[in-house]
């Protein structure tokens, strides 16, 4: 959205500047998913992550390895290594990073239960 401000001084001197302003949702982001294939909560579906295109989404397993990496979240994660291969029931780590908005990492837990 565009937005001008103008503004004229007591001289009858006039500036005006034209801002562009984007407005976007805090994501929303699951703690636990089963990706079990009965259409239920298969993916893990991080609500407004797909606002920033060049966001990343680094998912590690308890020993500190990454399993999957993302940029841009176009496809949810399915459970599954970057390979796709699934992975066990636990819990894993998530470090998600809005490039475009430049904001503070964002970082967690997310479980796949069956």
């Amino acid at each position: 959205q565009d937005y001008t401000l103008t503004a004229t001084n007591t001289d009858g001197c006039r500036a005006s500047d034209v801002v562009n302003v984007k407005v976007f949702n805090q994501p929303e982001i699951p703690n636990a998913f089963s990706p079990n294939g009965d259409g239920i909560n298969d993916v893990w579906n991080v609500k407004y992550l797909t606002q920033d295109p060049t966001a990343s989404v680094e998912i590690y397993n308890r020993y500190g390895q990454q399993v999957f990496v993302s940029t841009g979240y176009a496809n949810p994660w399915k459970g599954t290594y970057t390979n796709g291969q699934p992975l066990p029931v636990g819990t894993y780590y998530y470090i998600i990073n809005l490039n475009q908005l430049k904001a503070e990492l964002i970082k967690g837990s997310v479980s796949i239960i069956r």
